[in-house]
């Protein structure tokens, strides 16, 4: 009896971690997620530059298609220190205003995200034509997208470099 009492504790015991063991596993998550952490960071900002020249380039190919389909101007406007950009429209007082919806909201610009442009406004006319205009944005890991009308004449053109 007491060897079969003796063989069923050792066996008990083999089924189990020991501290050691557990604190390697530890240590070895520890290091894994240090060398990770970084290159999520970096991640990130690139999906954050990726995503407004998406949009910006998305909103300025509206404005375009709503300039020509309404026959009436349309304006991308930027404000002084190109942390904000906005859409507005021609009204009949030969003014400008926001455009109503989603996309006539005021965008602001990450933190991470600078934007580099000669005009503080671009203008589509109902004609298709657009201003000659380029937008350089680039994030803190120095990764630029290129945004610009002047290549082609009233098409708007995205480059995932600096043109």
């Amino acid at each position: 009896m007491t060897s079969t009492i003796g063989r069923s504790l050792i066996r008990r015991n083999n089924k189990a971690f020991t501290f050691v063991e557990l604190l390697v596993v530890v240590i070895l998550l520890s290091v894994v997620s240090a060398l990770a952490i970084p290159n999520f960071r970096n991640t990130y900002y690139n999906f954050l530059l990726t995503e407004t020249s998406h949009n910006l380039t998305y909103l300025m190919r509206y404005a375009q298609a709503s300039a020509i389909a309404e026959r009436a101007n349309y304006r991308l406007n930027f404000d002084t220190q190109y942390q904000k950009y906005w859409l507005t429209k021609k009204s009949e007082k030969d003014s400008f205003a926001r455009i109503q919806g989603k996309l006539g909201r005021v965008f602001d610009l990450n933190k991470s995200i600078s934007i580099e442009a000669k005009a503080t406004v671009i203008n589509f006319y109902p004609d298709g034509k657009i201003d000659k205009a380029s937008m350089y944005l680039s994030n803190k890991n120095e990764k630029f997208y290129t945004i610009t009308t002047e290549a082609q004449a009233g098409y708007v053109q995205e480059y995932d470099y600096k043109k």
